[in-house]
């Protein structure tokens, strides 16, 4: 009999996609897969077409009384509709990959004695998997000594899952330039951008001398609402760019690029350290416990880019910063190999082997 397994993310791409990489990893071994997650996780949706995928009746969480009723009521709404579902699905396991579309699924499931699995991007253990994983059957750590732990289940060390194409792009080599090549720049703000880039970046190039502005070529994906304006910005900078709301072969940008400039996502970290380019990171200072800043430590401590708050990433900061690093491409190659000595690339099969060890405990 096949096995289901259901997998629930929500909320952003940072939760989305290590989900999605063991969703399609999970249906080439021929398990049906059930997908669960909520309408800003549907919009990120690159799952195979065999995935059936639920929508929950989800709420973005806002400290207002009236924001929070209605997310309270979204999770009981969601919890019923899972409740319902699984009776139907009758799902042989549940595995929670963070935001707060999972909570119901994950919840539902230890109320019904489905066994369940956990998985943390960050470097900080979420708030919804901080309280689900004390009845968890095991929890998949991204980083070592993340924070937060408090669980009495079995804990592994997986790294991030990341799609088959940043696998395909790690033999891929960091490009060496002269004095003379151009550099090849990448700007994400992750799933959502960010509208900081937009702000500073261009401000940052005009400070540059006139020589090392040419040399430059920017991809910049930015919100959409910034991109004809941001475009304007480069061509009154001098400086030959991109811009984009989305970027779809994010894979080979990452390879031909020389430096990143991104937040400090779990997945864009994933992403960098198995392809191996060096990075500036710029955490986003909302994020919850702030963990964008202790995940950007470790990459700093490994001397595998550098990390600035974000107040303090200024025009002036990154102009001097993007001068020191062209002039010396060695730091750019150093860093290079050491974020490429961070990958991990077993992490998807090291979910599935959890799996399948849980599975074969009722056989």
């Amino acid at each position: 009999m096949i096995s289901t397994i259901v997998l629930a993310a929500g909320g952003t791409g940072g939760h989305i996609f290590p989900a999605e990489a063991v969703a399609t990893a999970l249906t080439l071994k021929g398990y049906k897969v059930i997908f669960l997650t909520d309408k800003v996780g549907r919009k990120f949706d690159r799952l195979p077409s065999s995935v059936q995928i639920m929508v929950l009746p989800m709420h973005r969480r806002k400290n207002s009384f009236a924001g929070m009723a209605k997310f309270g009521w979204g999770v009981l709404r969601s919890m019923y509709h899972v409740y319902r579902g699984f009776k139907v699905m009758k799902p042989s396991i549940v595995v929670g990959f963070g935001g707060y579309p999972a909570f119901p699924p994950v919840a539902v499931a230890q109320r019904l004695k489905i066994p369940t699995i956990l998985h943390e991007q960050n470097a900080v253990l979420g708030q919804v998997n901080r309280i689900l994983s004390k009845k968890v059957q095991h929890l998949a750590l991204s980083f070592d000594h993340t924070q937060f732990v408090n669980t009495k289940a079995p804990v592994t060390v997986t790294g991030t899952p990341v799609r088959d194409a940043f696998y395909e792009f790690r033999k891929t080599d960091y490009a060496v330039f002269d004095s003379k090549e151009k550099i090849h720049v990448l700007i994400t703000g992750g799933s959502q951008g960010a509208k900081v880039f937009s702000t500073v970046i261009p401000k940052a190039l005009t400070k540059l001398p006139e020589s090392l502005r040419n040399r430059l070529s920017i991809i910049h994906q930015c919100p959409k609402c910034d991109v004809e304006d941001l475009t304007t910005a480069y061509q009154e900078a001098g400086v030959q760019a991109e811009v984009v709301d989305f970027i779809e072969n994010m894979a080979e940008q990452i390879s031909t690029a020389h430096l990143v400039i991104a937040r400090s996502g779990a997945s864009t970290l994933a992403e960098l350290e198995i392809i191996g380019r060096p990075v500036i990171l710029v955490p986003f200072p909302g994020a919850k416990d702030d963990h964008q800043w202790v995940n950007a430590q470790l990459i700093q401590q490994a001397e595998a880019g550098w990390c600035v708050r974000q107040h303090e990433f200024t025009s002036d900061y990154l102009a001097h910063q993007l001068e020191t690093l062209i002039n010396d491409p060695q730091l750019l190659y150093d860093a290079a190999i050491n974020m490429k000595a961070l990958g991990r690339t077993t992490s998807t099969e090291h979910i599935i082997n959890l799996i399948e060890t849980e599975l074969n405990k009722d056989r």
